[in-house]
């Protein structure tokens, strides 16, 4: 069965003067709009149908252009290929009484869906655009995409779906990362907060750091941290002050001695900009030498907490979302909810030994 719609979609916040729809008939573009410069649509998500109707989903770090995908270091993650589901079995759209709810806290109603709810958390995140995206025509081309993933089958799929979308969301559930991971490790992931007293490290690894404020004590522990040690413990049990946190980032020496030197510094955020001191304790070179990937400067982004023997990983997350409030969200303090001034995806894994 061929596509009833164009053979690419692209949802962008930016479109480019050379990419339009008359020199690439087979590219449909829907522009994400923003109401202030802060909001920013940094996602990096694909969505391949096949002539069955069956699809991949892939989670990205990297932007669609040239430069990102052949001189920087990225990650990815595929899905294997999800079967659209029986006729018995889809989704149903059509009765909206019929419909399963999508925030079912064990997601039994809705079919094909995944141990870790990826399904729902995807579709919830899609649904998300439709808020921004006002254009008839563009939320029917978004609308077909959602119809897809609804009939898929996601069982096959074991990580979690991490996002951020614009808005206020409450805690423990998707819509900021915080929330996002919050819920995913107090669900699915069970780990000690130390061994022999000593505690398991929580390491970061990004292209940018926003602002994270004048101390650990600030976004950092409040709301960062909180989010990272929330698996299967009660409110407070962590001793966040006690934890060891890596932050892994590019040098000023490490993009002179780059592929493309200084004009390889991008989006590379304290490259022109130092650091506040009290984080600078928590810095590390990167480093990729045994993958010869040094000199490529990272535009992955990637966190993980991992054992005191370095030979257990607790969790790793895959994502857009760069180190800072802008990407992972905000703590309102007078109602505890988290407000999302970003679009971001990620994936993440829970519980493996290296």
């Amino acid at each position: 069965m061929g596509l009833s719609f164009p053979q690419i979609t692209i949802l962008t916040q930016k479109i480019r003067s050379q990419l339009n729809e008359a020199r690439y008939p087979d590219v449909k573009l829907l522009q994400i709009p923003t109401t202030t410069e802060f909001h920013k649509h940094h996602s990096k998500l694909g969505i391949f149908v096949y002539d069955d109707e069956s699809l991949r989903v892939v989670v990205s770090t990297a932007n669609l252009n040239r430069k990102e995908w052949n001189k920087s270091n990225q990650g990815l993650w595929i899905s294997p290929r999800l079967p659209k589901l029986p006729m018995n079995n889809k989704f149903e759209t059509e009765n909206p009484l019929k419909r399963p709810k999508i925030h079912d806290e064990n997601n039994a109603n809705i079919p094909g869906e995944s141990v870790t709810g990826f399904k729902s958390d995807l579709l919830q995140y899609l649904k998300s655009y439709r808020t921004s995206i006002i254009e008839p025509a563009a939320l029917e081309e978004l609308t077909s995409w959602i119809k897809y993933v609804e009939n898929a089958d996601f069982s096959e799929v074991r990580v979690a779906f991490i996002y951020s979308a614009l808005g206020q969301h409450e805690r423990y559930s998707n819509g900021t990362h915080l929330g996002g991971m919050e819920k995913m490790l107090s669900q699915h992931c069970n780990i000690p907060s130390s061994e022999n007293g000593v505690p398991w490290e929580i390491i970061t690894q990004t292209s940018s750091v926003g602002a994270i404020g004048t101390g650990l004590s600030g976004w950092m522990e409040s709301c960062f941290l909180r989010s990272m040690t929330s698996q299967n413990e009660p409110e407070g049990q962590t001793s966040r002050g006690s934890l060891n946190i890596k932050c892994i980032f590019p040098s000023e020496r490490n993009v002179e001695h780059g592929i493309c030197g200084r004009n390889g510094a991008g989006g590379l955020f304290y490259v022109e900009n130092n650091p506040p001191m009290w984080f600078k304790q928590y810095l590390f070179h990167w480093k990729a030498d045994q993958k010869h990937r040094t000199r490529a400067m990272p535009h992955i982004k990637t966190y993980c907490r991992i054992s005191p023997e370095l030979d257990k990983i607790g969790y790793y997350l895959l994502t857009s979302a760069n180190l800072g409030p802008g990407a992972w969200g905000m703590r309102h303090f007078t109602i505890k909810d988290y407000n999302a001034i970003s679009y971001e995806v990620g994936c993440s894994c829970r519980n493996f030994l290296i």
